[in-house]
């Protein structure tokens, strides 16, 4: 397992749902935990609230399947997911960096049939 949780209680929700689940053997968990900070916290609600009220970007936001994943670590914001085009991940992009308090923005998000390409 891999990513980052929010606290320790979630790294071990995690690793408990995948070591119980029928036919796995063992788990290994490389989980980073977030430090607990409540101002990452702010940005990363503020981040949900900004990326998900794009009129363009909402549907992320009721699909539980094509979530836009938002990692705050100490004021370093890292978006993570598959958005359907290039526009998107693009609002995405300028709406997280949009957000007050946030040292920096990664757009991992991917687009289907896109060429990777690395961050700036």
């Amino acid at each position: 397992l891999g990513g980052t949780a929010y606290g320790p209680v979630d790294r071990d929700s995690a690793v408990s749902l995948v070591s119980n689940y029928p036919g796995v053997k063992d788990v290994v968990d490389n989980i980073n935990v977030a430090p607990v900070s409540p101002m990452d916290d702010r940005i990363r609600l503020a981040e949900a609230r900004a990326i998900y009220g794009a009129p363009q970007l909402n549907k992320y936001a009721l699909d539980p399947a094509k979530p836009i994943r938002i990692t705050v670590i100490n004021g370093n914001v890292t978006l993570s997911g598959v958005v359907d085009t290039q526009s998107d991940k693009e609002v995405a992009g300028i709406r997280a960096n949009g957000v007050s308090g946030v040292f920096k923005v990664v757009n991992n998000l991917q687009v289907p049939g896109a060429p990777a390409q690395s961050e700036k």
